[in-house]
């Protein structure tokens, strides 16, 4: 389109003119930037609606004017990022639940409602959106959705993607379709609401979800120091191998437990253990007991000398997690740093963790490994070397990162794990997946949107 101001003109009597923002350098808006550096859009736009939205993508389309989706902006794969020619579409006013269904036990969204409000509400019918998503306190049910989010809970009910009966989806040329319908099983042709689910924007603007929900539980959780990461790892394999069955099994190394107490200013939990675990186990709501309570004491006195912590209330359990889930926070607040994402499976991640510890120790970098550990997924928190110039940093960190992504990639694993591909992780992603199947996700891409303007410079 050759002249930007026009087409911000036609935008503004779709949207209404407060909600389009030309872009100002003296007034930047908070949707333009994220935590990495990236160009300035053209504008930013706050539809209200999917009809909105489908008259938007009518007019882009026939423009050939790129848009780039925003959520909640807590991605960490540049996949919010701007290309500097395209303009930011927010979702941020899509943010209605519009039902919650208990005996269905659904849930119908707008997918700019933030994750932790919609657990909190389904909550109050006892009922639960399974994934304890550490962002879930600024990130968009829709964002979730886009990238098919873990979570701790993911060893127990796996991502996100499996909670997700339909979507209601705005394609690139502004028709409005639904996925699928509103049943657990569905067996009429190809499955688009999974196609939609995990693909980064890519295909359509993913505006309403039916989520499943499940009942409700309780929740008991342990905190547990091991000497070692030898010692941990023999811990859950014999909590797996005796057939118990957590809900989520949590890792974080030394470093990067010594890195959360310091943030938050805790000098009693500073321990001189090597790893530390997150353990927890779920129960209906009617029992009063966990039956596998005895079990685990014993296993805990068998692999760890350590004092133990053990929650049980609502107000004892977010206290014990508040040191995981606020690794990221610490993270970006001791340092510039690059997180790396990946998945494998759980019967050779002791093995590769070796490995890449290895490998960090020859490029000399500070990092720390935090993980989902019992579903084999994990996180490379790799610190800034100020030492370094820009160039030579860029340099060396990809070269760390194409090193490990080799060990990856010979054990079988996936990169990335849980964050998506977005902008920032295409390299690793073009290595790690054959060219056949590459090819078939571009012509997928093709059919849905042939003029490549939406979302266009992620994945690929």
């Amino acid at each position: 389109m050759n002249n930007i101001r026009s087409g911000l003109y036609e935008l503004k009597s779709i949207v209404g003119a407060e909600n389009v923002l030309p872009y100002n350098e003296s007034d930047e808006h908070p949707v333009e930037k994220d935590y990495f550096d990236t160009q300035n859009p053209l504008a930013v736009i706050v539809p209200n609606n999917a009809d909105e939205i489908s008259n938007i993508m009518k007019f882009c389309y026939a423009n050939n004017l790129k848009i780039t989706i925003r959520g909640g902006g807590s991605s960490v794969n540049g996949g919010v990022m701007s290309c500097g020619s395209d303009i930011i579409l927010s979702l941020e006013k899509l943010n209605n639940i519009i039902e919650i269904n208990e005996f269905e036990r659904i849930a119908v969204v707008e997918t700019g409602v933030v994750t932790e409000v919609l657990q909190k509400e389904v909550e109050k019918y006892g009922l639960s959106f399974p994934q304890n998503i550490s962002s879930a306190g600024m990130s968009f049910i829709g964002g979730n959705i886009a990238i098919r989010s873990g979570s701790p809970k993911s060893f127990k009910y796996g991502t996100t993607a499996n909670y997700i009966l339909n979507l209601e989806v705005v394609l690139p040329n502004g028709e409005i379709i639904w996925t699928g319908k509103n049943v657990k099983k569905d067996s009429s042709g190809y499955n688009l609401t999974q196609l939609f689910t995990g693909s980064e924007g890519t295909l359509g603007i993913i505006t309403k979800a039916v989520i499943k929900l499940i009942p409700l539980k309780k929740e008991w959780l342990f905190f547990i120091p091991f000497s070692s990461v030898s010692l941990l790892y023999d811990f859950i394999k014999e909590v797996l191998t005796l057939g118990l069955n957590p809900s989520s099994i949590e890792f974080l190394d030394a470093k990067g437990f010594d890195l959360v107490c310091s943030y938050l200013k805790d000098t009693r939990m500073k321990l001189d253990a090597g790893s530390f675990l997150w353990i927890e186990f779920e129960t209906e709501v009617w029992q009063s007991d966990l039956p596998e309570l005895e079990i685990i004491n014993q296993l805990i006195f068998k692999y760890s000398d350590y004092d133990v912590l053990f929650a049980e209330s609502s107000r004892e359990r977010e206290n014990l997690w508040k040191y995981r889930n606020k690794i990221g926070e610490s993270c970006m607040d001791y340092c510039e740093f690059v997180d790396y994402d990946f998945s494998i499976p759980f019967s050779v991640s002791q093995e590769v963790y070796e490995k890449i510890t290895t490998i960090l120790d020859e490029f000399n970098f500070e990092g720390i490994i935090v993980g989902h550990i019992g579903d084999g997924n994990f996180h490379i928190n790799v610190f800034r070397n100020r030492n370094l110039s820009s160039e030579d940093w860029n340099l060396k960190i990809n070269q760390c990162f194409m090193k490990i992504n080799s060990v990856i990639v010979g054990f079988g694993g996936s990169v990335p794990g849980e964050h998506g591909v977005g902008y920032l992780n295409k390299k690793y992603f073009n290595l790690s997946v054959g060219e056949t199947q590459i090819g078939i996700m571009k012509e997928i891409k093709k059919i849905f949107d042939p003029q490549g303007i939406l979302n266009f410079d992620k994945i690929f």
